[in-house]
């Protein structure tokens, strides 16, 4: 019973692909609101607040995940540490962007 080195690690392209699909898109999705919606003196206090821990989720994620498969662990106890980081990773992203969403409405529904 052989095996290669390469079968029990996920390639990096599949890593990035599924980064990219979920933290990249909600982070350029608030971006693009806090662009359109904030053009007053608040919008330096806004990316402080919101789109830098969002950028901050991504490097993190990224960063996790490359020393998951330096560190080479098996393939199923990878998958489900990958699933774990995506999973906090999502939930991670959308706190912050639920809260701009409700500062949006606040700010502009209340006067």
């Amino acid at each position: 019973m052989q095996t290669s080195e390469g079968e029990n690690s996920i390639p990096l392209s599949h890593i990035l692909k599924e980064l990219s699909q979920v933290d990249l898109i909600v982070a350029l999705l608030s971006v693009g609101i806090a662009t359109v919606t904030f053009q007053d003196e608040k919008m330096e206090e806004m990316i402080n607040n919101f789109i830098v821990p969002i950028f901050g989720l991504i490097v993190i994620s990224v960063f996790a995940t490359i020393f998951m498969l330096l560190i080479k662990i098996d393939q199923v106890l990878t998958k489900l540490l990958f699933q774990m980081i995506i999973k906090l990773s999502i939930i991670g992203t959308l706190i912050p962007f639920t809260f701009l969403i409700l500062w949006v409405i606040e700010n502009n529904y209340a006067s």
